[in-house]
């Protein structure tokens, strides 16, 4: 087998090529392709306690595995929406406040045992997502509000000042930044019966002990804390 021939049979094996001049081409279009960053949404069952929840609609969250935008600084829940806590149901107010939702869905759960729930979504692209659920999942038997605001991980704290934190009796911080937030706005709480918080730790139980309320425990949903 001549020289020649051997170039032309590995050409075809491992370079699949018509000609130099295509190979040429897609070589250097490798070179300075640049791929469109996106988000990606998927639409998913719901489920609570590891049981899939026939009687709730599929809904739209962020599919972190396959978006390559960066979203680090996004201001957004951390709480997977089979995390969100059904037993919030039970849960009984006038008028709740939800910080960072988990897609809508905490929400719904809290407008079960409350008049008004008002979702907060400081990212226009979750806050898309969550009213598309919350419109899945509908909505009729409670009023459902809306505050729009835009920040970051990095601004939050300026921006939550502008919410009137005093009408709402229940108040869900879905942020991880929820220690940082309820040191910014307890002063101006004191209609707060019920906080719902992602997740706690001791010293958070302390400050909230000693500011007034009790930690109450559930195995199988969220805990929360009420005032005494």
């Amino acid at each position: 087998m001549s020289a020649d021939e051997v170039v032309i049979k590995r050409r075809k094996t491992a370079e699949p090529y018509e000609c130099d001049a295509d190979r040429e081409y897609w070589l250097e279009r490798k070179r300075t392709f640049v791929p469109v960053k996106r988000l990606m949404c998927v639409k998913r069952p719901v489920y609570c306690n590891s049981l899939k929840m026939d009687d709730l609609p599929w809904l739209w969250q962020i599919d972190k595995r396959e978006t390559s935008i960066d979203i680090s600084d996004w201001e957004k829940t951390e709480t997977p929406q089979n995390q969100s806590g059904a037993t919030m149901k039970r849960l009984k107010g006038n008028h709740a406040i939800d910080y960072c939702s988990t897609y809508g869905l905490s929400s719904w759960y809290l407008g079960h045992g409350h008049k008004t729930v008002t979702t907060v979504e400081p990212t226009l692209d979750i806050r898309r997502l969550a009213k598309a659920n919350l419109k899945r999942l509908k909505t009729n038997f409670y009023e459902q509000k809306f505050i729009d605001i835009d920040c970051t991980k990095n601004t939050l704290m300026n921006i939550i000042k502008n919410i009137k934190w005093s009408i709402y009796d229940t108040i869900r911080l879905g942020s991880p930044a929820f220690n940082e937030m309820y040191d910014a706005i307890k002063k101006d709480i004191s209609k707060c019966e019920t906080l719902i918080v992602p997740t706690t730790n001791d010293y958070f139980i302390d400050k909230m002990n000693n500011d007034g309320f009790d930690y109450l425990t559930n195995p199988k949903g969220v805990d929360y804390f009420v005032r005494r």
